[in-house]
């Protein structure tokens, strides 16, 4: 549990917030917090960053070159995750993992929050025609995070 108690996730700028590879480490954190008898929430905060990225919608995207100007970038944003509803931040299978959860009959619940891409929780460096793609994807990893939060549930 302590693990959980101040811990995130980052994750691939080209990944969901809450695909299969965070699904089983969500999954096994519930089995742990059940087997020691924790009742309460889980919050998952899921926060997509905002990449300097070059292609189109059509052919895709990529990250920019390292040395490539924010001026230069085509997109800035992140295509994969392209809004901040929590449902834009899961799998399928992790959608489906959830409703399976819910249905149980358990005193662990699950809840998934989408902070807005517009209070990021690591600055992003100013545009000036001197910014790199590198910085400011930088910036943007340590925006692309899901966030843990455990609240127990108040005994009376």
């Amino acid at each position: 549990m302590q693990w959980a108690l101040n811990n995130w996730l980052d994750y691939p700028f080209d990944e969901l917030a809450l695909d299969n590879e965070r699904l089983n480490t969500v999954s096994d954190l519930v089995d742990r917090l059940e087997a020691s008898g924790f009742r309460g929430r889980v919050i998952l905060e899921t926060h997509a960053g905002e990449f300097c990225m070059i292609g189109s919608t059509e052919d895709g995207f990529e990250l920019a070159p390292a040395d490539a100007t924010v001026d230069k970038c085509d997109y800035i944003g992140n295509p994969v995750q392209p809004t901040d509803l929590p449902s834009a931040h899961q799998s399928l299978q992790f959608a489906n993992y959830l409703n399976e959860l819910q249905s149980e009959n358990t005193s662990i619940e699950v809840n998934v929050i989408a902070l807005p891409r517009t209070s990021a929780i690591s600055p992003y460096p100013d545009k000036t025609p001197e910014t790199t793609a590198d910085s400011w994807n930088q910036a943007a990893h340590l925006n692309n995070r899901v966030m843990v939060r455990l609240e127990p549930l108040e005994s009376n």
